[in-house]
């Protein structure tokens, strides 16, 4: 689901958006992510770091057009 290079939201973050440097699917269905915080808006926050999102909350996330 998660797709290299493209932004994503939660439908709880009001102003932050992840940019995904790289994505992994493990077997028991989370998503391992190498993650950018962004803005919305496209500034960078300037943080780097490992996320994991569980099968329970993937439908929560949606992509941001560019």
């Amino acid at each position: 689901m998660f797709k290299q290079y493209r932004v994503y939201t939660h439908t709880r973050m009001l102003d932050c958006a992840i940019l995904v440097l790289k994505s992994f699917r493990i077997q028991d269905g989370r998503y391992k992510l190498r993650v950018r915080w962004m803005y919305k808006n496209g500034n960078d926050m300037g943080f780097i770091e490992n996320v994991v999102v569980v099968p329970e909350q993937v439908g929560n996330w949606y992509e941001i057009n560019p």
